[in-house]
C-alpha cells in the first residue's frame, strides 16, 4: 500500500470522526406505501390482446424527429367491474385505468414504443409508434411513473364505474412518430398493460 493511500484512508478516518453530522447526512431510509383493492374489471370486447392496423404512410409524412401521422383511434372494453368490498363502496364510485409498462420495446426518451422489426427484415427506421389519450389528444409517455391517485393520472385515460354502472370504455389514438428522418419499412409494436386503480 503506498504512502499516497494511506494518507487518503487516515484523511477518510478522521473526517468521519470528526464530523459525525455528516455521516447521517449520507444515509436514509426509503418506505413504500401501496394497497391492494378488491375491485376489479374484466377484460372485454377484442379482449386483452389485440391488433390495430394504422394506415400505410408516406416516409415523407415523417421527414424529421417529431414528426407524426397516422393517428388511428382504438379502446380498451372493459365490464363486470366490482367495486367489491373496495374502500370506494363509502363514496360508491371507483376509477380505472391501463398502465401501459416499461419494457426492452419501449423508447424510454419520446415515451414510445420501438419498432420491432430491424433494417435487416425490412423494417423502417426511426420510426416509433405514439398512443395518445383518445379523450384529449394528449400524448402518453410510457413506462412513466405509476400513477397512485386520480391526481397523478397524468395523460392516461381513466373511467368511472359504480354498482350501478360496470362498463368502461378506455379511448386512445395511436400513431406513427419519427424519432429522426424516417425510411421506407414494415412498423410493428407492442405495448404491454395492467389494469390499476388509483
Amino acid at each position: 500500500m503506498s504512502v499516497q493511500k494511506i494518507l487518503t484512508w487516515a484523511g477518510a478516518l478522521a473526517a468521519v470522526i470528526g464530523a459525525p453530522a455528516a455521516v447521517a447526512q449520507q444515509s436514509g431510509t426509503i418506505s413504500f406505501d401501496g394497497k391492494v383493492t378488491a375491485a376489479s374489471c374484466e377484460i372485454v370486447g377484442e379482449g386483452a390482446d389485440q391488433t390495430v392496423t394504422l394506415p400505410t404512410v408516406s416516409v415523407n409524412a415523417l421527414p424529421a424527429e417529431g414528426a407524426t401521422a397516422g393517428e388511428t383511434p382504438f379502446d380498451i372494453q372493459l365490464a363486470n367491474c366490482s367495486l367489491a368490498h373496495s374502500t370506494h363502496t363509502q363514496t360508491g364510485s371507483q376509477s380505472v385505468t391501463a398502465y401501459f409498462t416499461p419494457n426492452a420495446n419501449v423508447n424510454t426518451a419520446f415515451g414510445t414504443l420501438l419498432n420491432t422489426t430491424d433494417a435487416a427484415s425490412g423494417g423502417a427506421q426511426n420510426v416509433t409508434i405514439q398512443l395518445l389519450n383518445g379523450e384529449t389528444d394528449q400524448p402518453i409517455d410510457i413506462g412513466n411513473t405509476v400513477p397512485t391517485d386520480e391526481s397523478s393520472l397524468g395523460n392516461l385515460p381513466a373511467g368511472q364505474f359504480d354498482a350501478d354502472n360496470n362498463q368502461v370504455t378506455l379511448n386512445y389514438l395511436a400513431r406513427y412518430f419519427a424519432t429522426g428522418q424516417s425510411t421506407a419499412g414494415d412498423v410493428n409494436a407492442t405495448a404491454s398493460y395492467v389494469l390499476i386503480y388509483p
